[in-house]
Protein backbone atom coordinates (compact mmCIF):
# COMPACT_ATOMS: atom_id res chain seq x y z
CA UNK A 1 0.00 0.00 0.00
CA UNK A 2 1.30 3.44 -0.92
CA UNK A 3 -0.17 6.78 0.16
CA UNK A 4 1.28 10.07 -0.96
CA UNK A 5 0.83 13.58 -2.20
CA UNK A 6 1.91 14.80 -5.63
CA UNK A 7 2.56 18.50 -6.28
CA UNK A 8 2.13 19.81 -9.81
CA UNK A 9 1.13 22.97 -11.58
CA UNK A 10 1.88 25.47 -14.29
CA UNK A 11 3.15 29.04 -14.31
CA UNK A 12 2.94 31.34 -17.31
CA UNK A 13 4.11 34.90 -17.80
CA UNK A 14 3.16 37.33 -20.55
CA UNK A 15 4.49 40.71 -21.53
CA UNK A 16 4.41 43.04 -24.49
CA UNK A 17 5.00 46.57 -25.65
CA UNK A 18 2.64 48.90 -23.84
CA UNK A 19 1.22 46.07 -21.75
CA UNK A 20 1.53 45.41 -18.07
CA UNK A 21 3.54 42.26 -17.30
CA UNK A 22 1.19 39.56 -16.14
CA UNK A 23 1.62 36.10 -14.70
CA UNK A 24 -0.61 33.21 -13.72
CA UNK A 25 0.33 30.40 -11.35
CA UNK A 26 -1.93 27.41 -10.86
CA UNK A 27 -0.46 24.96 -8.34
CA UNK A 28 -2.24 21.81 -7.25
CA UNK A 29 -1.57 19.15 -4.61
CA UNK A 30 -3.03 15.78 -5.58
CA UNK A 31 -3.55 12.80 -3.24
CA UNK A 32 -2.32 9.39 -4.40
CA UNK A 33 -3.24 5.92 -3.07
CA UNK A 34 -2.19 2.68 -4.72
CA UNK A 35 -1.71 -0.96 -3.88
CA UNK A 36 -0.13 -3.97 -5.60
CA UNK A 37 -1.11 -7.60 -5.14
CA UNK A 38 1.17 -10.34 -6.51
CA UNK A 39 -0.55 -13.69 -6.98
CA UNK A 40 1.12 -16.48 -4.97
CA UNK A 41 1.75 -18.75 -7.98
CA UNK A 42 4.95 -18.35 -10.00
CA UNK A 43 3.16 -16.94 -13.10
CA UNK A 44 4.27 -13.36 -12.40
CA UNK A 45 0.70 -12.09 -12.50
CA UNK A 46 -0.09 -9.03 -10.43
CA UNK A 47 -3.03 -6.73 -9.79
CA UNK A 48 -2.45 -3.01 -9.29
CA UNK A 49 -5.12 -0.58 -8.13
CA UNK A 50 -4.70 3.17 -7.83
CA UNK A 51 -6.79 6.18 -6.94
CA UNK A 52 -5.67 9.73 -7.59
CA UNK A 53 -6.79 13.14 -8.69
CA UNK A 54 -4.88 14.64 -11.60
CA UNK A 55 -4.14 18.18 -12.65
CA UNK A 56 -6.06 19.60 -15.61
CA UNK A 57 -4.13 22.26 -17.49
CA UNK A 58 -5.98 25.51 -18.21
CA UNK A 59 -7.25 26.35 -21.69
CA UNK A 60 -5.13 28.61 -23.89
CA UNK A 61 -7.51 31.56 -23.46
CA UNK A 62 -7.07 31.29 -19.68
CA UNK A 63 -3.30 31.63 -20.04
CA UNK A 64 -3.10 34.78 -22.17
CA UNK A 65 -3.59 38.25 -20.82
CA UNK A 66 -6.97 39.80 -21.47
CA UNK A 67 -7.07 42.53 -24.04
CA UNK A 68 -8.29 45.89 -22.88
CA UNK A 69 -8.13 49.50 -24.00
CA UNK A 70 -7.83 52.56 -21.83
CA UNK A 71 -10.38 55.27 -22.50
Amino acid sequence: MYLGLRWEGIRTDSSGTGLQNDGVAQPCADPVAQTLYKFPDKSGRQLRMALTRTYKAPNTNQLSARRYERT
